[in-house]
């Protein structure tokens, strides 16, 4: 390792933030902090570059924009996107492909990325037989269920699952194993899962590697999601090694341990008619600009900005938002659930149990109070499962020209009634703003009766007495 740029320790000495894997005896690795390791026109990535051996894969699948160097304006870092699932980047590395040619062969991989979507199968990355002639191993994740799989001839598909299902975000997850058969898996530096051993994973003989999806005589599982970090060993690694290289990982991928928070709604959260991103945007922009982070994340990704994600659909009522928040893949909760709502268990994957903060915006198309009072009640025992400390946003609606008098009544029963109800049972959980005074209707701020442009989200989140950033930017702050 090197030290690169250093954070303090105690005063004396520095811990890095950088891990040359090049000096630590890596076969591959991409990184997309680094300049050396891809070729791109503009945007556009046309190449990947392995940092160990300096050759480029260079068949791209998929037309401009399906394969990208992006900035992620939640930390600020690079990263490789991938924000359609259809496009790809395959080759030939004699390093990666050496690394694993042979029989029940020992190997430490370690991943550092985020998937786009809270559903589906997808290959982070993948060594195979171009001819599909049944051997091979890869990356995969079906869906958020992330393993490896070596299916060398004769003994076909083997694959380890985790035990620890992965969590929405970024992660970095690191998979060894020291004879080839048995699997360790760690997720965000956590203890090591141990998968059933192969019986055996078979002869490997791959001639291609691919990016992003799963090669062989027919592409599939194109990766929808981001790659920051990529490195592989054809070799096992020790404990001690890999936890100082986590470490340094996590210090230089800031996202991995930022405070995650999630934004249900409508179309007012996704800000379909806004194209500076809306709330989310400008929150994790707000906060950097204090010197923080936050790291929105959701099962959706529409009207915003790849790869910013959050739980809300344009038309949405407060009973369909439940929905959403009670749902097993795009819910809140722990993994497998707890029992709330009258002893009923209500089953979670738990891929957002690591969301602290939960921004709700609802009652724009319904003014439903019984469907409100439901939801936000919802949020508050799901979130709580694996989140005791979680915190809710809360918010007035926007005015809706011709509508405002339903409009006023709603936000006077949220005020009055509902929301000081709620804290006489959780006292200390809400966090309040007032979107319908931060960001009046005019014509200016608004490209309907409905929803606001730019300008107006700006306000919403600006506005020194009524607007978001007062009201959060404060608990944010504790959180970093």
């Amino acid at each position: 390792m090197h030290l690169g740029i250093g954070f303090p320790i105690g005063g004396s000495g520095f811990a890095p933030s950088e891990v040359d894997f090049l000096a630590a005896g890596a076969d591959f690795w991409l990184d997309a902090s680094k300049a050396a390791s891809y070729v791109a026109s503009g945007a556009d990535i046309t190449a990947f570059k392995s940092l160990i051996s300096g050759t480029s894969l260079s068949t791209k699948v998929g037309g401009t924009g399906t394969v990208t160097i992006m900035t992620d304006p939640r930390d600020g870092s690079q990263a490789f996107g991938f924000p359609t699932g259809t496009g790809w980047i395959k080759g030939a590395d004699a390093n990666y492909i050496a690394a694993v040619t042979g029989t029940n062969k020992p190997f430490c991989s370690i991943a550092v990325f985020e998937l786009g979507l809270a559903s589906g199968a997808y290959c982070l990355d993948s060594v195979r037989n171009s001819g599909n002639t049944g051997n091979g191993q890869f990356f995969l994740s079906g869906p958020h269920d992330w393993y490896f799989e070596r299916d060398g001839a004769p003994s076909g598909p083997a694959k380890t699952a985790t035990s620890e299902k992965i969590a929405a975000g970024l992660c970095i997850v690191v998979q060894r194993s020291s004879d080839g058969l048995t699997v360790k898996t760690s997720i965000n530096g956590g203890a090591e899962s141990t998968a059933a051993a192969f019986t055996t994973a078979g002869a490997l003989s791959p001639n291609i590697v691919g990016i992003g999806v799963k090669t062989g005589s027919a592409d599939s599982l194109g990766l929808f999601g981001m790659i920051k970090e990529r490195v592989f060993f054809g070799a096992d690694q020790s404990p001690t090694n890999i936890a100082a290289w986590v470490a340094a990982l996590r210090r230089k991928w800031r996202g991995v341990d930022a405070p995650q928070v999630m934004f249900v709604g409508d179309s007012i959260t996704t800000a379909q008619n806004a194209s500076n991103g809306g709330m989310p945007t400008l929150l994790a922009q707000r906060m950097r600009a204090l010197g923080a982070n936050v790291y929105p994340v959701g099962p959706l990704a529409v009207g915003q900005t790849f790869p910013f994600c959050h739980s809300a659909a344009s038309g949405n009522t407060c009973a369909q938002m439940n929905t959403r928040v009670l749902d097993y893949i795009t819910g809140l909760g722990a993994v497998g659930g707890s029992a709330f709502n009258g002893g009923t268990p209500t089953p979670s994957k738990g891929l957002y149990r690591n969301v602290k903060v939960v921004f709700l915006f609802a009652g724009t198309n319904d003014q439903s109070q019984a469907n409100y009072s439901t939801l936000l009640d919802n949020i508050y025992a799901q979130g709580t499962q694996s989140q005791p400390g979680l915190k809710i946003v809360v918010t007035t609606i926007t005015d809706i020209n011709g509508g405002t008098a339903a409009v006023t009544a709603f936000n006077s029963w949220l005020t009055g009634t509902k929301w000081p109800a709620f804290e006489a049972l959780h006292p200390g959980v809400l966090l309040k703003w007032d979107a319908f005074n931060a960001a009046p209707w005019n014509a200016t701020d608004y490209v309907d009766t409905t929803h606001p442009k730019n300008s107006g989200y700006v306000k919403l989140l600006d506005d020194p007495t009524y607007g978001m950033m007062q009201a959060v930017s404060p608990y944010l702050l504790t959180l970093q």
